[in-house]
This record gives structure tokens, sequence and C-alpha cells, in this order.
């Protein structure tokens, strides 16, 4: 086991510990940049110094993973095919333990590793963080608890060949997301002094990413070709020669537009540039200068819109839409859609419009331009009046960003498709037979369904009870009580107009199983999971089991998509007052009196 040093004078220095007693700890060497006042240093169980070589992996949701203090590791001339890649991994914090069915901290860093001359190709993951490709470099989950540390330091990346949904770099965090997570002030950065190079990446979505907080990332010679974003950098100082960032701009632009664009006098200029010293006087802004070029070509090429991948090649614009909740609802009455932008740490101001367009039945009032600084989330709002038949899926709009005084718009849709399950026939609470979450056990009013029905209960008799929420929270600490060992069943009717693909997203706090047509086609515990369902025409009753083992906060939540192609909605919430009628969840008929009987 070795002391690491993780923050102030002398980071990034690990020496073993070769003795120890209650209080002091004996190193095999002295720290070569002896420690002060500033200094923080980590006593964990690592691994050091190994070599993993010449090996092949398929069909694996990782091929090298390194985690738990990993040190002076070396990955070398290794082969990947369809998995989550190569990486290393540094995190502080609480994460969920399912062995232990609880959270625990855990805390490593990756520090001075080499990922050399590997061929990964297929990438493919699954569930690994946020990623759907192969990932290669250096991966710092999150730091959120714990005194100040640099979690990652010094690992080198170089002369490997990707290709097929891979990338490579320096990463933490959600990929997807705009929102900025700072790591510790004390700190600043959660990663530094990462060395990319060298490396040959093609056919990808992304080929290399520098994310948020990580410093002073150098790269340099990487060869990249058919990639729809050859670079997102959101790194802090991160030392790229300008006419190399300049370079993965042209050709992105030119593999995504074809013909239609010509960028000779441009690409010639930019080939000048880059023979030029990275430290040449004015370099930065002569580079800046055919990049304003380069987008005036664009807007000459596509006068009417252009796509979102070109904004992102051309300033690293990005934007998320985020539709009011009661637009979920899909009732009538006023509400809004949010639009936040955010670009890169190397990139331009602009300026920026975003218009929602006309839509037949809607009121729609759009926010004025706002300038958009590099890095920096910026909100636009738009109110909007929704018509009483509510049915569209996808909203047009159109984002015009202006770079030296000439436009270029970018033409998207906002998904409003996604539905909240707000209308419930519940029932309970039932005594957790089984102890278990979820109960494994039947209760009661599971065995037939019978909204019509009463059954014992913890509390005593209970009845169905119809309940319409404002949102999708189903709060069943509030409905049926925070009891020990419960048990509670919600009822829901999804009705199609046609067979249609739907996803479900659930979130739970205690144990859910959900059943569709009286099939279990899901099981989760205290967290989330999306499910992708087929419903059939007409009628499709959703039934819900929630447990809880404790006194706690106990409900779930669930929203459905249409996932059908058009752009109609062919999906509608039941409403609560009305599930009794749904065929399936109305009482059994009573059977016919014989003549003379009483």
């Amino acid at each position: 086991m070795p002391a690491s040093s993780t923050f102030g004078k002398g980071l990034g220095q690990c020496i073993p510990i070769v003795d120890n007693s209650e209080t002091t700890i004996k190193l095999a060497r002295p720290f070569a940049v002896p420690l002060d006042e500033t200094s923080h240093v980590a006593i964990v169980g690592n691994k050091m110094e190994t070599v993993v070589f010449n090996n092949t992996f398929s069909d694996a949701s990782v091929a090298v993973q390194l985690y738990s203090q990993c040190y002076g590791m070396i990955v070398d001339g290794n082969r990947s095919e369809r998995t989550g890649g190569m990486y290393g991994i540094g995190w502080g914090g609480d994460f969920w333990d399912k062995g232990q069915g609880r959270k625990s901290y855990k805390f490593t860093m990756c520090c001075f590793n080499q990922f050399l001359n590997n061929d990964l190709s297929q990438g493919f993951s699954y569930e690994q963080y946020w990623y759907v490709g192969g990932v290669l470099g250096v991966h710092i989950a999150k730091f959120e608890k714990g005194p100040p540390a640099v979690l990652g330091i010094g690992n080198v990346v170089r002369n490997n060949r990707l290709r097929d949904n891979n990338v490579a770099g320096s990463m933490g965090g959600d990929p997807h997301s705009l929102k900025i997570v700072a790591p510790d002030k004390e700190v600043g950065y959660s990663c530094r002094d990462t060395l990319i190079e060298g490396n040959t990446i093609a056919d990808t979505l992304r080929a290399l990413a520098v994310d948020p907080f990580h410093r002073d990332t150098l790269l340099r010679n990487n060869r990249i070709e058919r990639a729809v974003q050859p670079l997102r950098d959101n790194g802090i100082n991160t030392w790229i020669h300008p006419a190399e960032r300049l370079g993965y701009q042209i050709q992105a632009i030119k593999w995504l537009l074809g013909e239609r664009v010509n960028l000779g006098d441009i690409e010639r200029e930019a080939g000048r540039l880059s023979a030029e010293p990275a430290t040449a006087p004015g370099l930065v802004e002569r580079c800046s200068r055919v990049r304003e070029q380069l987008w005036a070509a664009v807007a000459r090429c596509q006068p009417q819109g252009t796509t979102p991948e070109i904004a992102a090649v051309l300033v690293g614009l990005r934007y998320e839409f985020a539709p009011s909740a009661s637009l979920a609802s899909g009732k009538a009455g006023k509400s809004e859609i949010a639009v936040a932008i955010r670009t890169e740490t190397w990139s331009p101001e602009i300026g920026v419009t975003c218009a929602l367009q006309p839509v037949p039945g809607w009121q729609i009032n759009n926010a004025d331009a706002k300038p958009v600084p590099p890095f920096t989330v910026v909100s636009f709002k738009s109110l909007v009046t929704a018509p009483a038949e509510n049915e569209i899926k996808k909203f047009p709009v159109r984002l015009t960003a202006t770079l030296a005084g000439v436009p270029l718009t970018f033409v998207d849709r906002v998904e409003i498709s996604g539905r909240d399950l707000t209308e419930w026939m519940v029932i309970g609470p039932f005594a957790n037979t089984s102890g278990s979450v979820p109960d494994t056990n039947s209760c009661p009013a599971e065995v037939k369904l019978d909204l019509g029905a009463e059954y014992p209960s913890l509390s005593g008799l209970v009845r169905w009870q119809p309940v319409a929420l404002r949102n999708k929270s189903l709060d069943l600490s509030k409905l049926c009580g925070g009891s020990e060992n419960a048990t509670a069943l919600a009822v829901a009717c999804l009705r199609a107009d046609k067979a249609v693909p739907v996803e479900l997203s659930v979130s739970c706090q205690g144990g859910l199983q959900l059943w569709l047509r009286e099939r279990l086609v899901a099981t989760v515990v205290k967290g989330g999971k999306r499910i992708r369902l087929d419903l059939q025409e007409g009628d499709n009753i959703l039934l819900c089991k929630s447990s809880v083992k404790s006194d706690a906060r106990w409900g779930f939540g669930i929203q459905f998509k249409d996932l059908s192609l058009d752009d109609r909605a062919h999906v509608r919430l039941v409403p609560a007052s009305e599930l009794k009628t749904v065929k399936g969840l109305m009482p059994p008929p009573a059977k016919p009196k014989r003549a003379g009987s009483q």
C-alpha cells in the first residue's frame, strides 16, 4: 500500500509504505519534492507499475479498465473489438453499492498511466457511464466528497488506432449535458497534464474529447478521418496548435457538406498557417479570421439553414431543450419551452436568437437575441399556449448564431412527446410479507384486479382510490403512510389508437415491479430505468407494485414517450375517474339469480 500526494506541494508522488505503527508510517524512500502544510496525502490500496500487453478483447463491457488507485501502468499493443474501450478511472464520493444495498465512499486516482499502440474497433459500451461507444484514455467520474484532491495526473494516450465509434481523450462527467459541474473550489480542476498524440481515429461521431476542468491537456499530431465532430474541447488551457484545430474544422465541414461548399482558398491558407510554430506572433488571431471565412462559406452554401453538427464543429455550440413539465400533462394552457445554449472554452463570443416556429392552434412568444460568451450557459425561454387538442410530438425551432456579422441558421425540433403518467388508481398499504424489495409475495388486490372491491390492509379495510397528479411523482408515503415492510398497488391505462412502440422512463424509491397486459416487464430497485414496450391498439393496462422495507420516502414516477415515426401522438392516458370503466378493471358482473331463489 502506498502514500499518494493528492493536492498541494509535491502533487502526484506515490511512495510504497514499508512499515507503520498506530500513529506513523514509514516510506520506502523520501518524497522527491518535500511536502508542506498545503499537501494532502491519501493512503489507499493500489495497483502499480503493471504492463497489460498484446491481448485481444472482444464482446465485453470494457477491454482494460484501470481503477482503485492505478499508478504507472502501461497498456500497450492490445486489440479491442466491440467493447467499451480502455481507460483509467478517477473518482471520489459516495457510490451505490449493489452488494451492500447502500452507498459507500470510494476514492481512486489515475496517474502516470500510458495507453500505447492499441487497436480499437467497433466501439460498444453496455452501461458504462454515459457513453454508448468505446473510450480510450482517462475518465474522471466525479469528485463530490472529501478533502481537495486532483484525481488524474500525467496520463499518456499515444500512437493508438481507433475506428468505428471510439473516442480518445481526457474525459469526465456526462458528455451529453451542458451543465457545468465544477470540482472542489480549492483545487479548481479535476485532472491535469494529459498527453494525447499520434493517434489515428476514423469513422466516429466524436474523435477527441477534453472535458470541463481538465487542465493543460496537450493535443498534437492526431490524424482524424470521417468524424462528425473531430474535437470537443471544454478543457482549461488546452495546448493545441491553432491551425491544427482549424484543420479539424475544415476537414469536418468538407466531410459533412461535400461538394456543396468550396473551401479551396481557406484550405490553402490553413495549410500555410499550420507550417508556422504554435508561438508565432498573431497566429491565434489569423486562424480566427480564417475560421470566420469558413463560417461565411457555410452560410453562403446553406442559406436556408444547416445542422446542429455544423454549429458544434465551427464554434463548439451545443444546446438543450427543456419543455416545461406542464407540457407533459398533454393539457391545454400556458407553458414554456426553455433552450439552454453553451459553447466551449476556446470559442469566440457569438450572438444567438432562438425562435419556435408557428404551429396551428399554438400561441408563441419568443425571447430576444442574447450574446453567448465562451463556456457560459445562456437560457432562452419561449412562452407558449397549448390548444385543447395537443397532439404534436415535436416543435420546429430555428436558432440563428451570428459571428463577425454573418448569421448562420440551424434548424431543429423540440421533442415534447414525453408525457407524465399522472392518472392512477391506488390501493394500500398491504403487508410486505416477504420482507424483500420489491415484495416477492402476492398481496390480495393483485391476485385479480377489481377496482370495485375492498381488501384488508395494514390500515384496515381499503378500496382503490383515484389519484390525478400534477406531475409524474406518486408519493406513496403520503397516500399510504410510511409503514415498515409495506406494499401498495397502482394501476394506469395507456389508450393507443394504433399499435405503437413507447419508452417508459421509470424512477423509484423502494422497489417497483411493472406489468403490462399481465406480463412482468421490469423490476427497479431504488433508482431508474428506461423500458421499451410495444402497445397494442386499444387499452393497455399497466400495473405497478411498489414495496418498502423501512419508514422512509416511498413512491415512484413514470413518463412515457410515443416512439412512432410520425409527428402526431397516438397514445392517451385514461383519466383516473374513468379507469373503473376499462375492460379488465371493471368488477365482474353479478351472476343472475335462479327463479324462486332468495
